[in-house]
């Protein structure tokens, strides 16, 4: 019986001191699984798990950084601040344009300048105003060689003076202003008016005859002064043409000739007393 008793006892402790050990081996067996965890959220031994440590921080951290700025947006701005941005980006594409129609301006120009000069001096030779002097006074040459000299001394009389007028000014005085107002284009696209208007007189200038400037001399005011207009009922008189179909070889020479130069300084003149190509 004494035995039995010793053997069940035996039996008992085992029992009792196995889950003991079960237990503490799993919690020592947990507690080590719990530092390798953490050892390698921690610390990377090799590639995959540091990419496997930076997909699982990464998911966290921008889906956080997603929703704070999603959160912090002021819907109530937002629209104004999407426009702004809009305008900005269309000003830039405006103003980059409006630098290159101003560099191809200013190139027109320099080109122009620089091709005026062999241009006007075919221009200047033909031009219509000396040619319709030569035609319209041809008969005074039989009268006095002076006249002659006068009038086919035209073109050489009034060439340098229009052309200062008109285009008087160094290419590299143009180059200069040219740079200088690409810093104002303001005042270039407002001179593009007077190029194309003083162009344009010159141009009128050198394709009509001398009829106009007639009326601008002292021979013409004072053959005014003395006309007798006859029948007071006629209309539209071209007293221009009375005065040269009257125009009277026996009058004073000297008179006649400054008729002439009168003419020849109306028509060299630039009526905006600024060459075309100047920019102030």
């Amino acid at each position: 019986m004494f035995f039995i008793r010793l053997s069940f006892s035996l039996v008992l402790v085992l029992l009792l001191h196995s889950p003991r050990t079960v237990i503490h081996s799993n919690t020592a067996a947990n507690e080590q699984n719990n530092e390798l965890y953490l050892t390698r959220k921690k610390e990377s031994y090799n590639f995959l798990e540091e990419s496997l440590n930076s997909l699982e921080g990464s998911k966290a951290s921008t889906f956080e950084t997603v929703k704070r700025r999603v959160y912090s947006v002021d819907l109530s701005i937002a629209h104004d601040k999407i426009i702004m941005d809009l305008k900005f980006s269309m000003l830039k594409n405006i103003i980059n344009v409006k630098n290159n129609i101003l560099n191809c301006i200013s190139e027109s120009i320099l080109h122009m300048v620089r091709a005026i000069e062999p241009i006007l001096e075919e221009t200047l030779t033909y031009n219509k105003f000396c040619t319709s002097i030569e035609e319209q006074f041809f008969p005074l040459y039989e009268i006095d060689e002076i006249y002659k000299d006068k009038i086919e001394g035209c073109r050489e009389s009034t060439h340098d003076t229009i052309f200062l007028n008109y285009f008087g000014i160094p290419i590299n005085d143009v180059e200069l202003t040219l740079n200088t107002y690409k810093f104002d284009p303001e005042i270039m696209f407002r001179h593009l008016n007077h190029i194309e208007n003083c162009l344009n007189e010159f141009y009128l200038k050198m394709n009509r005859p001398f009829n106009e400037y007639v009326k601008e001399t002292e021979l013409y005011r004072n053959f005014m002064k003395t006309y007798k207009k006859g029948d007071t009922n006629i209309e539209n008189v071209d007293y221009i043409k009375v005065f040269l179909d009257k125009f009277d070889s026996g009058w004073d020479t000297t008179k006649v000739l400054e008729f002439f130069d009168e003419m020849y300084d109306h028509y060299s003149l630039n009526s905006y007393y600024v060459p075309c190509f100047l920019i102030l």
